[in-house]
């Protein structure tokens, strides 16, 4: 009996086309694969509605569309659009940037690897001449010039993203996107954890700068540098230790803006511990001793970590020059004898904030929703290592379960057996 006898829906064979929901771009791609083995895919003439809504295309338009691209691939003439370079279009790309809706520090970012990776390296080549291979050597170059894992794998997914709007158009498919042209993978970066008494020495040294409470709430709240930066007293509740995160500092072209936070998550509700209520107590006092000192050369933004006149002030300014001043004050308080470890950066004091707290005994959870993580599973894929010696805490747990529960048993055995003999003596006294 065929498939539509029994009422199950057909399955199509292999070259027949499939569709799905992009989820990143909102957007139903056609994906099929031609007869020389290429695979191309294309955006559908469909309403831009998730698998889940109530306006979701139906089936039958959607199979319409596969059918629709297979037609247009095995009758339709072959077309070229008049060739142009790499430069030309990564240009044109650029100057698209505009009306998409993205972060300002997101385009910036874009344009920045265009200037500086791409156009020096791609620009004078043939945009259908691209292939994967000179892909994958762009990364090696860019590697001995001196860029970073890190900064190789972002230019990649800019690059992926600038050419994947010329397929259909310049390219049949996107040679970012082949296997051959992938970037070697960042290793991971091991931050160094603070011992017990650097942890101490680093707490008691901060209370000695001027925003030393801006590095108290960086290590003991995990909050990133940027959200410290863009933090105003109005969201700040002392009475309650409490504050709210709900915007972040970003640098675009040389210019400091208050953004919203990139994701949901990071809009979050933070609780003080009694150190850092302490420390934006008296860095509230000396800032309201400043602000009178400068009188109308205040600019009143609110906020709790601003520059001499109230105004906004870098990153690096607030939090990692203090943070050499620190060390140093680290290695008075000593003798010399403790310092912060080589290579310790602003960022590793939010990763020994979540550290600590998951040694202690800190639910992931809890330590996900403190860090703003959109996701448990980035907070385990960062700090899962950390999990791995309490299992044999979570086995000495069983023990001692087991060992309780083997004792109430034990217990309930005595009583019962108790009853039950002064039941019978009870009756033998009766019948006697």
């Amino acid at each position: 009996m065929s498939d539509e006898k029994r009422g199950r829906p057909k399955t199509r064979g292999n070259g027949m086309g499939s569709i799905y929901w992009h989820a990143g771009r909102r957007r139903w791609i056609v994906s099929l694969t031609l007869p020389d083995g290429r695979r191309i895919a294309r955006t559908a003439d469909l309403p831009p509605e998730p698998p889940d809504s109530p306006r979701a295309p139906s089936r039958r338009a959607r199979e319409q569309a596969i059918a629709k691209l297979r037609a247009a691939v095995t009758t339709a003439p072959p077309r070229r659009a008049p060739a142009i370079t790499v430069g030309e279009w990564l240009r044109a790309w650029v100057d698209r940037l505009d009306d998409e809706q993205l972060r300002p520090s997101t385009r910036d970012r874009y344009r920045r690897f265009v200037e500086y990776c791409f156009l020096p390296h791609l620009a004078a080549i043939p945009l259908d001449r691209l292939t994967p291979e000179r892909v994958r050597q762009l990364w090696t170059t860019l590697r001995e010039e001196g860029y970073g894992p890190r900064t190789i794998r972002n230019a990649r997914l800019c690059l992926h993203r600038a050419l994947e709007e010329a397929v259909g158009v310049q390219l049949e498919h996107n040679p970012v996107a082949d296997r051959a042209a992938r970037a070697t993978p960042p290793p991971r970066r091991e931050y160094p954890l603070l011992t017990g008494e650097e942890y101490r020495l680093f707490l008691e040294a901060a209370r000695r700068e001027p925003n030393g409470a801006a590095l108290i709430l960086a290590l003991t709240t995990g909050l990133r540098a940027g959200e410290i930066v863009a933090l105003r007293w109005r969201y700040v509740d002392l009475e309650r230790a409490l504050l709210s995160v709900v915007a972040t500092a970003t640098q675009v072209g040389g210019a400091l803006t208050l953004t919203e936070p990139k994701t949901a998550a990071s809009r979050r509700l933070v609780a003080l511990p009694t150190i850092a209520v302490e420390a934006l107590r008296e860095h509230r006092r000396r800032q309201q001793v400043l602000r009178q000192r400068q009188g109308d050369r205040w600019q009143d933004l609110d906020l709790v970590f601003p520059g001499e006149r109230g105004q906004i002030i870098r990153k690096d300014i607030l939090v990692g020059r203090p943070l050499a001043r620190v060390r140093r004050t680290m290695e008075e308080l000593s003798g010399g004898r403790v310092t912060l470890p080589p290579g310790f950066r602003p960022h590793d004091l939010r990763h020994n904030c979540a550290s600590h707290l998951l040694m202690r005994g800190v639910a992931p959870k809890i330590v996900q929703e403190l860090l703003g993580h959109t996701s448990i599973v980035t907070t385990l894929d960062i700090y899962g290592h950390l999990l791995q010696g309490m299992q044999t805490q979570a086995a000495a747990a069983i023990d001692a379960a087991i060992a309780d529960y083997a004792a109430i048993a034990s217990t309930t055995a005595i009583r019962s057996t108790g009853i039950v003999t002064a039941i019978g003596t009870w009756k033998q006294r009766k019948q006697g």
